[in-house]
């Protein structure tokens, strides 16, 4: 006697295929398409029109032009991410413009300074540390939601802050110090 054999027929409805591609290309997209908000000695920001986001997409830095016009030079700062007109808050070399040569935003980590540096290694603007030690191999600046730029080592140790350099917008969080 022989038994017959049971064929097993493999069934995948519409939708389950619909969740999967939706799964897929939630992934991708995470994967491929994310933001990063840490300029690393390993990892500079370059002048290409790359950003640096913060994590919540509060903030934004990169590289601009003041009113969308070149002959004003070229800057970098700190601007409310995703407006269309960008509202600065924040600018580095906001007493030097920046040449039409590529520029790169590096934390140095021979130094652990966060620099503007150019062709021929010009540097453009620095935070000026002097820290007068190595700084650790995990050093980083850091685009936190408030809009602060912070130089850090290891994460922990706050070496320099963009609210300790504030421009002439003024953000919940900064602290104003008078000069005596």
């Amino acid at each position: 006697m022989m038994r017959k054999r049971r064929e097993r027929k493999f069934r995948v409805s519409v939708s389950s295929i619909h969740m999967l591609s939706a799964i897929f290309f939630f992934l991708c997209s995470v994967l491929c398409c994310s933001a990063r908000d840490t300029i690393t000695p390993e990892n500079p920001l370059n002048d290409d029109g790359e950003t640096l986001v913060s994590v919540g997409k509060t903030f934004e830095l990169g590289f601009f032009f003041p009113n969308g016009n070149s002959s004003h030079g070229r800057y970098i700062g700190i601007w409310r991410y995703g407006l269309k007109n960008e509202t600065v808050v924040w600018v580095a070399n906001r007493g030097k413009p920046l040449p039409n040569t590529s520029v790169v935003a590096r934390v140095i980590a021979h130094d652990g300074e966060l620099k503007l540096v150019g062709d021929g290694e010009t540097v453009y603007w620095s935070t000026n540390l002097n820290l007068g030690i190595l700084p650790s191999s995990d050093m980083g600046a850091k685009l936190m939601d408030s809009g602060n730029l912070v130089l850090s080592d290891n994460g922990t140790e706050i070496l320099w802050e963009s609210f300790m350099d504030p421009t002439d917008t003024f953000l919940p969080g900064m602290k104003y110090q008078l000069e005596k």
